[in-house]
């Protein structure tokens, strides 16, 4: 659905790269996200490209913000469709 070596250049970029399975990871989301939002109104950013950019970018660029310790907890308090636990969980399975 998504094209997924964009979004490794995107994030490798914020010094954040992506392997072969958190690639896979993101496409299976986005797939489902966009599955879901036809179902109820999760979100209006539905076009793949947008979704690689507008949420999973956005998301990440936490970690090129901030570097959470090993193992650290992270509270994600009402935003809606996952975003961005559900990216930084992705990048970061410690978390």
């Amino acid at each position: 659905m998504i094209d997924q070596e964009q979004l490794g250049k995107y994030c490798l970029d914020l010094g954040v790269p992506l392997n072969e399975r958190q690639k896979e990871l993101f496409d299976l989301y986005a797939g489902t996200l966009v599955e879901w939002n036809e179902k109820m109104n999760l979100t209006a950013i539905i076009k793949p490209e947008e979704i690689v950019i507008k949420h999973f970018v956005d998301s990440i660029s936490l970690l090129w913000a901030v570097t959470p310790s090993q193992g650290a907890s992270l509270i994600d308090v009402g935003t809606g469709a996952g975003f961005p636990s559900v990216p930084v969980k992705i990048v970061r399975e410690d978390m």
